[in-house]
């Protein structure tokens, strides 16, 4: 093998935790050499990073020993430090490896977000994961393909498990996860309904995307919105927001109704107590299920999830909507963008 020490690596790190959203005086930009693979590992030129809002989780200035390691496959899920690297999901091209599994020249991408918002990544084998570049576009796999992708796949399928006929709602339903939720519950026979913010988001779910009913929950009184869409209740509810949507929508809830746990976007910028809810006791009342899920309890099923939505985004069942950010040094304005609402579907940073 080849050196493949690289001089000139940009990287970002914390500098400092958020307090509310983030903002560039939190991240610093920093140039360093990337060190070579040892046995088992590869270095791998990052093409595309994702951008999540989930992101702004790791940055919160909680223990890391909160975080448990529930990766089967190698990942480890944790919170970034003040000095270290943002963690973030990617994907690119294997430049070096001491690895059998993923010799030079593979394109891979990373499992637990261990690939960092950076231009080389020296990673573990067992961090990667390979993907087929000849399929679908490298950006496919960190979204459709990748985590958001399948977490809409198995939060739907294997936790909400929609049946034909059921009212699904689902919340940010124009973002990277809840746009292919609300597609996946069309596929399911299931009248849905989405909640989005802005006329164009709206307009777009209805037309592009299929659904029953879209929701701008700025333009009018969500729980009134709610009653005329869902009059019997909802059977299902995705949620990917928390807070007072979260539970504005429990006050609506068909007998015996399944409400999912993706995300909660609605807290994770939060600086004072969280969100109290109110309407809890409908939950009893109604006989439903809370089911909270993680993307990472699902990692050893990958294969299945990414087969079913390749073979659905080949035949033009689903739609994969991407919102690409040029250049590494725009990462600071691409990690507010989750949050501003002015994009739909998945958001990613082009690292080259």
């Amino acid at each position: 093998m080849e050196s493949t020490m690289i001089n000139a690596a940009r990287q970002w790190r914390l500098k400092s935790h958020p307090h509310g959203l983030p903002v560039a005086e939190n991240f610093e930009l920093v140039t360093e050499a990337v060190r070579e693979p040892r046995d088992g590992e590869v270095v791998m030129r990052l093409h595309y990073v994702s951008i999540d809002p989930g992101l702004r989780l790791f940055m919160n200035p909680t223990s890391h020993s909160e975080w448990e390691d529930r990766n089967e496959e190698g990942g480890r899920a944790v919170l970034v430090g003040e000095g270290e690297p943002i963690k973030a999901w990617g994907v690119g091209e294997v430049i070096a490896s001491r690895s059998q599994r993923f010799p030079i020249g593979t394109f891979v991408r990373d499992i637990a977000a261990t690939a960092s918002v950076q231009e080389y990544a020296c990673l573990h084998e067992d961090e990667l994961l390979a993907v087929q570049a000849d399929v679908a576009p490298l950006p496919a796999h960190l979204g459709i393909l990748g985590m958001t992708g399948l977490t809409a796949y198995f939060g739907m399928i294997k936790v909400a498990k929609p049946r034909a006929g059921d009212t699904v709602v689902v919340s940010g339903a124009a973002g990277a996860v809840g746009s292919i939720a609300v597609q996946i519950a069309k596929m399911m026979g299931c009248r849905v309904v989405g909640i989005a913010g802005g006329p164009l988001k709206c307009t777009w779910l209805r037309d592009e995307l299929g659904v029953d009913v879209a929701i701008d929950y700025k333009a009018r009184n969500l729980g009134a919105a709610l009653r005329e869409a869902c009059p019997d209740g909802m059977d299902i509810y995705f949620d990917n927001v928390g807070g007072e949507m979260l539970d504005t929508c429990l006050a609506n809830l068909a007998q015996r109704a399944r409400i999912v746990s993706c995300g909660a976007i609605a807290e994770y910028n939060r600086t004072g107590a969280p969100y109290a809810l109110a309407n809890w006791f409908a939950i009893m009342s109604k006989l439903a299920t809370w089911t909270a899920f993680n993307y990472f309890d699902y990692l050893p099923q990958s294969s299945e999830g990414i087969a079913a939505l390749t073979e659905w985004l080949q035949q033009g069942l689903i739609k994969a909507p991407e919102r690409i950010v040029e250049g590494i040094e725009n990462f600071p304005a691409a990690m507010v963008m989750p949050f501003s609402g002015d994009h739909v579907g998945k958001l990613m940073l082009k690292v080259v």
